[in-house]
């Protein structure tokens, strides 16, 4: 999931469901921390009317990036910031291998 894919997402049911499914076994867009890809996501949901209460998945999501989002400090990371750093550390992991 990327930037494009937010915001060209059509929120109708089967978009939802499969962000649904997404969610069952990752806690954030792109993968195990925030990046702005979920504050996006985040902002286009916030301006919906669309209720979670059977996307569970999403759910969880929704309230977890809403308390985060409540921390006027908290920035979350743009994802090729988490990428390069990602990067760098299997390198060096090799390196010391």
């Amino acid at each position: 999931m990327n930037s494009d894919f937010v915001n060209t997402l059509v929120l109708n049911v089967e978009n939802l469901e499969k962000l649904d499914q997404h969610f069952r076994s990752t806690s954030y867009c792109c993968g195990f921390l925030p990046t702005e890809v979920d504050s996006s996501l985040f902002s286009k949901l916030k301006g919906s009317r669309i209720k979670l209460d059977t996307l569970p998945n999403l759910h969880r999501w929704w309230n977890h990036i809403y308390n985060l989002s409540q921390n006027k400090s908290t920035q979350f990371p743009k994802l090729s910031t988490i990428s390069s750093s990602a990067n760098k550390m299997e390198e060096s992991n090799k390196d010391n291998s």
